[in-house]
């Protein structure tokens, strides 16, 4: 069984064209400002996916860069936090910078999932399907239970 390795982290170039392509299965925007309990969300359904994924603060739902509004090292700790009390089992995702036109977005790396865990935010299991993040059905909590994708 081989490991599943992280997604990598993008380039400036990368996240230029992420942004044109727009959001989707692994990728999520969230503007300056957005509450930390609503990333940490994502990334507890992200967590159930086959590549992880990758959440780029500081980009608006329809692309735009405006950069981040706090450092790696302001978001970080409140991230981590929330991660760890709203996400069960523990999780571990990387929060980097990267300089995107001039400004500084800041860019979460989700894991993919295991395939042994069902991650719970605030004891409900959330998966991302295409853009949107839903609460899983029983028939899908069975799936994933048995160590099946459900996306």
């Amino acid at each position: 069984m081989s490991l599943r390795q992280p997604l990598a982290l993008p380039t400036e170039t990368i996240i230029l064209d992420m942004c044109k392509s727009g959001e989707d299965q692994i990728l999520e925007f969230k503007a300056a400002g957005t509450d930390v309990r609503k990333i940490t969300k994502e990334i507890g359904a992200m967590l159930h996916t086959r590549l992880g994924g990758i959440i780029l603060y500081g980009v608006d739902d329809d692309g735009t860069i405006h950069g981040t509004d706090v450092t790696r090292q302001k978001l970080d700790q409140p991230l981590q936090n929330s991660i760890k009390n709203s996400i069960a089992p523990a999780a571990v995702v990387a929060l980097k910078s990267v300089s995107v036109l001039g400004t500084e977005v800041l860019v979460v790396i989700v894991p993919p999932w295991n395939r042994k865990d069902v991650y719970q935010f605030d004891e409900r299991v959330f998966l991302r399907k295409g853009t949107n993040v839903f609460t899983a059905k029983p028939e899908e909590l069975r799936k994933l239970h048995r160590g099946e994708y459900v996306t």
